[in-house]
């Protein structure tokens, strides 16, 4: 049977490169779980610091097949704010936020 990875989300609202992050998954039908080539068998969360604009890889196995998932820590970053205008800069080393 395959290993089925049903959630992997990014618990923190807002971060910055070196600030560390919760990662979280739900899998099932695995053996061994991987988190960028950390093992993480046996666990269903990690702390993860930022480097940057980077994809997170998350792989689940076990004796016959595996699964692969993968997020940008960028996609996760999430802000709530009503009537205003959100302005968004991009660059490889920041990440701007803006609002009027």
């Amino acid at each position: 049977m395959q290993p089925i990875i049903k959630d992997l989300v990014v618990m923190t609202d807002t971060y910055t490169i070196g600030s560390f992050v919760d990662i979280m998954w739900d899998v099932t039908n695995d053996t061994h779980i991987s988190l960028n080539g950390t093992n993480v068998t046996n666990h269903d969360s990690y702390e993860y610091e930022v480097k940057g604009d980077e994809d997170l890889m998350l792989i689940a196995s076990n004796d016959y097949m595996r699964a692969k998932r993968s997020l940008n820590c960028h996609q996760y970053l999430c802000l709530k704010l009503s009537n205003s205008f959100l302005r968004i800069e991009r660059s490889k080393l920041e990440t701007k936020l803006s609002y009027t």
